[in-house]
């Protein structure tokens, strides 16, 4: 077996037995959300303290709110972010996400 797939083994291993990206949910619990929310979030963020929260229709932060978990802002107004929080994209890597078509209509 080469360097490669000694490699490859060892992190899908690592991935069955670790919650994913410091998260605290296996992978597959984080693609199960990921697949039940569908259209409902379109872009995960996550506050300074990396609790996950999502946003829906186009994705970009239209109001303000409150981290359920430890309070902190989050959200933001007018398409921009409030600086205390970032893109969550360890939501979303590996799991097919539903992609809006110019026909669909989002209210």
């Amino acid at each position: 077996m080469c360097l490669t797939e000694n490699l490859n083994t060892s992190f899908e291993l690592l991935r069955k037995r670790h919650p994913f990206a410091g998260l605290n949910i296996t992978e597959q619990e984080r693609i199960e959300i990921v697949k039940a929310l569908g259209g409902h979030v379109t872009k995960w963020y996550k506050c300074s303290k990396g609790h996950i929260y999502g946003i829906g229709e186009c994705g970009q932060a239209m109001k303000l709110s409150v981290c359920p978990e430890c309070k902190e802002e989050i959200g933001g107004s007018n398409h921009q972010l409030v600086n205390t929080s970032s893109a969550a994209n360890e939501m979303t890597l590996g799991v097919p996400m539903r992609q809006l078509d110019s026909f669909d209509a989002v209210w």
